[in-house]
């Protein structure tokens, strides 16, 4: 778990020091939804990201599964608690090893 942590950090980090904000492509859902064969959504399911945004993940199709509102719900609670960890141990790596000017 930690080694994931540490890579999920670095690639929040370069993602940070590239633009920052990690932005959802509606044609990457449409065409999640299209090559799944529901091209109207799928009733009492979401499309999720497998490897969260906020930890690195790609906005990309193969990225992307069904998956129930109930265990959408769960997995989004987990998500937050994972990125909010990751934020705090990328902030505390920046404030020792940023070089100050």
């Amino acid at each position: 778990m930690r080694t994931f942590l540490v890579i999920a950090a670095v690639l929040l980090a370069a993602s940070l020091a590239l633009g920052g904000e990690v932005i959802r492509s509606r044609a990457v859902h449409r065409a999640f939804l299209k090559a799944t064969g529901y091209p109207q959504g799928r009733p009492g399911f979401v499309a999720d990201h497998i490897f969260p945004l906020c930890a690195g993940g790609r906005d990309a199709v193969d990225n992307l599964q069904w998956q129930s509102v109930a265990e959408g719900k769960v997995k989004d609670r987990d998500e937050k608690q994972l990125c909010l960890r990751i934020r705090q141990l990328v902030a505390a790596f920046d404030a020792k090893w940023r070089p100050t000017p």
